[in-house]
């Protein structure tokens, strides 16, 4: 991914993290993903994508831990993670349980900030 498509990406990164936090979203800070999302100029087949394929795979075990990350994430941390999941030579696996539990959270967030909606 080249430097010009990882900076376009960034506020895209940054709004989707907001939906792994250890803390409950506001309206207003679903309204805020939904206007960064808006902003993108990324049609919403392919920010479902971004979220799927480069965000939920990086964030998806903070949803899980008990003591998990809330006040928000570190840009650069965040780009580095997303990163080199996207370059790694294979691509873990998860469980189908895991997998099913993802999609449902993903399938209910997405209702909520879908810009075409």
């Amino acid at each position: 991914m080249e430097d010009r498509d990882v900076a376009r990406r960034m506020p895209v990164w940054m709004a989707f993290s907001e939906l792994f936090l250890d803390t409950e979203l506001t309206e207003a800070g679903y309204r805020s993903i939904r206007r960064t999302l808006l902003r993108s100029g990324y049609g919403s087949r392919e920010l479902r994508d971004i979220l799927e394929r480069e965000v939920a795979p990086v964030l998806h075990a903070n949803l899980l831990s008990g003591a998990g990350v809330w006040d928000g994430w570190d840009e650069a941390e965040l780009r580095a993670s997303i990163l080199a999941r996207l370059h790694a030579p294979g691509r873990p696996r998860r469980a189908l349980l895991q997998r099913w539990l993802l999609r449902r959270f993903l399938e209910k967030e997405w209702a909520r900030i879908d810009p075409e909606t």
